[in-house]
């Protein structure tokens, strides 16, 4: 490469990426006050006097550029006089240099084979295609002839600057993870050009069939020292080293912990860089969460409902009758993506069936293909929603999953109407204590619980005026039952226009059939299936998540005007009564708040001795006795041990009357 050739790729929004971009104005300020004089320049090599300071740059660009300065790294008289050889573009030795076209960022990735990017990666290979899989969605874009990829787990971009390969890259990450990133965006990259497939991709390392206990107790010191990094300032070596752990061949023997180890990673993030939606007691009880989950892991290293479930085992089952009763399409935060449909049988128990895919496996799998291919020879999976069949010859396994690709299905010409099929067997409810009571028994306790979906079928009366959350992003919507009873509904701030549906529609809505999830320390109830009745169109059913109802794709707006229309609606108040017993509920967000400020600021521990007396002024004894713990020892671990326990207890308060 020649000096021009160099000179070339290295424009502004480059040079800004190897440095700072108020780093560059300045730098240009002074090329145009003339404070830069070019004393030699070749075809390979230049010097320029920059403000008093000797510049020797090459075309193997500013960061092996030298300068007299005492400073380190790519100073501002480098980048002066990089602008300044810019600007001089009539220099005759380079003129009799016969240039071969540079070929862009872009290319040079397409050109290049798996053997070399895996030289280039190095130990680190297996850790990059596993962080190419889970960032399928990285953000690619192109700036004249170089490269910058956006991955969603770095808060600073891989820039590609053409004609200077991998090594060439910059990221103004961590230098411990910059061969990992590279080489995870030039994979990204190749795989969203086509170039690639990320499933071609063959690791070194198999991932473990179970986790090791020294692995279990790194990862328990990675998340107290991230609390103490998060609350002391923020550490980007410990978010660092979560998001290391997340994407180690071991992780993926537990897919929760995995997912876990990610969030905790980019909400230490927020936190260092003051992002406006981290907030301190989601963070405590995440960080609680997979505290507590690690030494689960350390007894019961094979339990799936600890470990998370990566392959399921099936066994034939007699034929049973199958109500199909909604669908949801899903995505996880880890990029796995999938279709769920539930339905149940008539002995009362829900069962689901789906396809699904990892993060980076099968780009060309569509949850909405799913969806509309055929679903045991009973017809396309789409069309048999509300519809009761015999299902002979069904593989299912112990948590009543149904294999996709198993199983006969014939459809029944005559039988009850879906919803009358579901009272009578006793899966819908018009009264939501019973149907708390219900959630309750199949609800698994304690660290068990996160990580499933379970479905719950509503037969609502009304809807009352729904609020906006901007900590969560979410919309709360009370719905009604017979006895004017409020039951809150999660709804996602993408999916406001369900809520405007809803509204419209209300008197003609018979059912909701829910998702029960566990998520931000709350029992999340999602309504994703709607059964109407109507005069024209009689009964029908609408999966909000798959099926059109007259709205755009993506709904409209940002989360901010989405939030504001419903502020302006004027929708009248729900006039029902809430669920929930408030009192705990309020206690254990204040131990949170308090445990926070304490680990922040530390001093007082007046606050600490007064929420520890309440505690035992309302029976909860394990709470009084993890704040004595966390008085007496002020560490991020027994900050962890209270913020698990009131953590769990909101959680409760969704399911507990």
């Amino acid at each position: 490469m020649s000096l021009k050739v160099m000179l070339d790729t290295h424009d502004e929004a480059a040079l800004s990426a190897l440095a700072s971009v108020g780093l560059v104005r300045r730098a240009g300020r002074d090329m145009e006050a003339g404070k830069a004089t070019i004393e030699a320049r070749d075809a390979t090599s230049a010097t320029v006097n920059a403000e008093g300071f000797t510049v020797n740059i090459t075309d193997s660009g500013p960061t092996d550029a030298k300068c007299t300065c005492p400073a380190t790294g790519i100073c501002r008289h480098i980048l002066l006089a990089t602008l300044a050889l810019r600007a001089d573009g009539d220099d005759a030795a380079e003129a009799t240099v016969e240039e071969t076209p540079t070929s862009t960022a872009a290319e040079n990735l397409a050109d290049l084979d798996e053997p070399a990017i895996r030289k280039f990666a190095g130990a680190d290979w297996d850790k990059a295609v596993t962080q190419a899989r889970i960032s399928t969605e990285a953000t690619v874009a192109e700036d004249g002839p170089n490269l910058s990829v956006q991955l969603p787990d770095t808060d600073k971009p891989v820039v590609f600057l053409a004609g200077l390969g991998l090594k060439g890259a910059v990221y103004k990450g961590p230098k411990s993870a910059k061969r990992r990133a590279v080489t995870a965006a030039a994979l990204v990259t190749r795989m969203q050009a086509g170039t690639q497939s990320l499933d071609t991709l063959i690791q070194n390392e198999p991932t473990a069939e179970t986790l090791a206990i020294e692995f279990l107790e790194a990862t328990r010191k990675a998340i107290a020292a991230a609390v103490r990094g998060v609350f002391g300032g923020g550490s980007v070596i410990a978010e660092e080293t979560l998001f290391d752990l997340s994407i180690s061949a071991r992780a993926q023997a537990a897919p929760r912990l995995t997912g876990l180890l990610r969030v905790l990673a980019r909400q230490a993030r927020q936190a260092r860089t003051h992002h406006f939606s981290y907030n301190d007691d989601r963070f405590l009880s995440d960080a609680a969460f997979a505290f507590a989950l690690t030494q689960a892991l350390e007894a019961h290293p094979s339990d799936p409902a600890l470990t998370g479930v990566l392959r399921r085992h099936y066994a034939e089952q007699d034929p049973f009758p199958l109500w199909l009763m909604g669908a949801v399409n899903w995505k996880a935060d880890g990029g796995a993506r999938g279709a769920r449909i539930y339905g149940f049988s008539q002995d009362g128990a829900w069962y689901a069936t789906g396809q699904a895919r990892a993060a980076g496996m099968d780009p060309s799998f569509s949850p909405r293909t799913a969806y509309s291919n055929p679903l045991w020879g009973a017809g396309v999976a789409n069309k048999l929603m509300g519809k009761q069949m015999t299902l002979t010859g069904a593989r299912v396994s112990s948590d009543r999953q149904i294999a996709w690709d198993h199983g006969r299905g014939t459809l029944s010409e005559a039988g009850p109407h879906p919803l009358q099929a579901a009272s009578d067997v006793g899966v819908m409810f018009d009264q939501w204590g019973d149907a708390l009571e219900d959630l309750s028994k199949r609800m698994p306790k304690g660290l068990r619980r996160t990580g499933i979906s379970l479905p719950l079928l509503l037969e609502v009366a009304d809807f009352g005026a729904p609020d906006f959350d901007d900590i969560t992003q979410r919309y709360g919507l009370p719905a009604l039952d017979t006895n004017r009873m409020a039951l809150t509904l999660s709804v996602p701030a993408d999916r406001a226009e369900d809520i405007r549906w809803i509204e419209r529609n209300k008197s003609t809505i018979a059912a909701v059939l829910c998702e029960v999830t566990v998520a931000d320390m709350d029992l999340l109830i999602v309504p994703v299936t709607l059964y109407q009745n109507t005069r024209r169109t009689g009964f029908s059913v609408l999966n909000l998540t798959f099926d059109r109802y007259g709205r755009q794709e993506g709904g409209a707006g940002s989360m901010g005007e989405r939030a504001l229309s419903f502020l302006k609606s004027g929708l009248r108040p729900s006039g029902g009564a809430a669920i929930g017993p408030d009192p705990i509920r309020w206690y254990c967000e204040e131990v949170l708040g308090v445990v926070a400020n304490a680990l922040r600021f530390g001093g007082s521990e007046e606050p600490l001795r007064d929420v520890r007396k309440r505690a035992e002024t309302l029976g909860l004894l394990s709470v009084s006795t993890a704040l004595a713990q966390f008085e007496a020892a002020g560490s991020p671990e027994a900050a962890l041990r209270v913020s698990y326990l009131v953590s769990e207890l909101l959680r409760d308060c969704h399911i507990t009357l």
